[in-house]
């Protein structure tokens, strides 16, 4: 399906691939870690730092590939990725574990790799139009969750007793990834206004005002905000709902639990997205792209919602594929309408914008999580919903609100 595009869009296909394979066979199961290690309190603390960490990385990854280029921003991200990955190796040589190292070069690799993202995202668009710009999104979005459901297959049978080797090989790839970066890409950055423009701070925040400006990007980062809640309440809120409520069940001899379900919910949405992007895809290319996207949106948030008031096996396999298919829908749809609101000569700021999307989606979730102690499933089910219907208004406003809403000057 990539066939004829820039070698560069390729050639991320591949280092997509390899980031989210060695992403998920181990970062996911940090949780479990560090549990073990500090307990459920300094856990949460941990994670909420991890979070923090990675939404600065995120806005000055935005900045910088708009002052020092996507290719340079991206190799100094690998470089800070390694040397994070280096040292969580160091924590865990066999008979000399420091779990407080490790979470530090945990810590920093996130923060690189947040670095990186915008970046990454900003090379796409700049290489793609409105004709290809929703395919090539789809193929990105397939090649991610396959390199997922291999990651999360590779830590799930080997993290517990090979994290150091693991960690090796998250160096290794990452060391790859930067080859393949540095040797095979090309620029695609290109400073219309031929400004000099500066990494501090102050720069930062100044572009990143500017960008808020744009009444039509920053109606479109709320109603992301909004949405992302959705699945980010999906990880946090799920395994807590399945744990205390789920109808133990056997099947083929295996007795199905909370936590189990919770698994088979991930495996069933990662077949779901693999199997059937292309034909999913190919057969909304004919609808009207906000309609595409509106369809998604109401679908995936409609079967997480659901799944929070159910608790047993089939009805919530049932929301599982509805769930799916919706996002399937939903994905490219969302990054074809963000990218076509960028302002072309900023786009490296407007995706670092964006990427803070899911850290502070995550915030919100977990605040979801601590009041489900006093109120019921179905008020969280309701409160999610209701968050996807607003998201999907905002989106339509900014979606038909007219370019001249940028800011003057900008």
């Amino acid at each position: 399906m990539l066939k004829g595009l820039d070698k560069n869009i390729r050639l991320r296909a591949l280092t997509l691939f390899l980031t989210q394979l060695i992403s998920f066979s181990v970062v996911p199961n940090m949780t479990v870690y560090y549990n073990q290690h500090f307990g459920t309190f300094w856990t949460g603390l941990l994670l909420f730092i991890t979070s923090a960490g990675t939404l600065v990385g995120a806005l000055y990854g935005g900045h910088t590939s708009d002052v020092l280029g996507r290719k340079k921003t991206i190799n100094l991200g690998q470089i800070g990725m390694a040397i994070g990955a280096l040292i969580a190796v160091t924590a865990n040589i066999p008979g000399h574990v420091n779990p407080l190292m490790t979470f530090f070069g945990i810590f920093v690799t996130g923060i690189f790799s947040a670095n990186v993202m915008p970046a990454e995202q900003a090379m796409m668009i700049d290489l793609t139009d409105e004709e290809n710009r929703r395919m090539v999104f789809a193929v990105m979005y397939w090649v991610s969750n396959l390199g997922m459901l291999i990651g999360a297959s590779i830590g799930a049978w080997f993290f517990r007793d090979y994290l150091f080797e693991l960690l090796l090989m998250m160096v290794g790839l990452i060391l790859i990834n930067f080859m393949i970066v540095y040797f095979g890409m090309h620029e695609t950055y290109v400073n219309a206004n031929k400004q000099i423009a500066s990494a501090s701070v102050k720069t930062l925040l100044t572009g990143y005002y500017s960008v808020l400006k744009d009444k039509r990007y920053a109606l479109l980062i709320v109603s992301a905000v909004l949405f992302a809640v959705t699945p980010a309440s999906l990880d946090f809120y799920l395994p807590v709902h399945l744990t205390e409520s789920f109808q133990v069940i056997e099947i083929f001899g295996q007795e199905i639990y909370g936590q189990r379900m919770f698994s088979i919910v991930g495996i069933i949405n990662t077949i779901i997205v693999i199997t059937l992007t292309a034909v999913i895809t190919k057969a909304v290319k004919i609808m009207q792209l906000f309609n595409v996207f509106a369809t998604g949106l109401l679908l995936e948030g409609a079967g997480i919602a659901t799944s929070f008031i159910l608790n047993n096996f089939w009805p919530i396999v049932i929301t599982t594929l509805v769930f799916s298919i919706g996002e399937i829908i939903e994905s490219p749809a969302q990054e074809t309408i963000q990218a076509s609101m960028m302002d072309p000569n900023r786009i490296g700021a407007y995706s670092g914008l964006n990427s803070i999307t899911f850290p502070i989606s995550f915030l919100i979730a977990s605040l979801l999580v601590s009041a489900s102690s006093f109120t019921s499933n179905v008020v969280i089910a309701i409160v999610v919903f209701i968050m996807v219907l607003i998201s999907m208004i905002l989106a339509y406003v900014a979606y038909k609100m007219p370019e001249t809403n940028r800011s003057e000057g900008d």
